[in-house]
């Protein structure tokens, strides 16, 4: 929802929930592409919390007998982290 509110400040009014999915559409389907922008940020969230929490992820899964096959790379929790800054 921060994206939401981001985005009712800049037009200076709220945004009803219409002009909110329209928003969020392509601009190729005469949205605001927002929608790529939010696709982008749960990305980054998601590579930043398990930079932040990986290991116990890691300890649990290993105690549970499944250990986790391939963690994210190192350039991407950098790249994800600079996105969310």
């Amino acid at each position: 929802m921060a994206l939401k509110r981001a985005t009712d400040a800049f037009a200076g009014v709220p945004l009803t929930d219409a002009e909110w999915n329209q928003a969020m559409l392509p601009l190729w389907l005469g949205g605001a592409g927002l929608g790529a922008l939010s696709d982008l940020m749960a990305a980054a969230t998601y590579v930043a919390s398990w930079m932040s929490s990986g290991w116990e992820a890691q300890t649990l899964a290993a105690a549970l007998g499944r250990p986790i096959a391939q963690l994210p790379e190192e350039a991407d929790a950098q790249d994800a982290i600079q996105i969310l800054v």
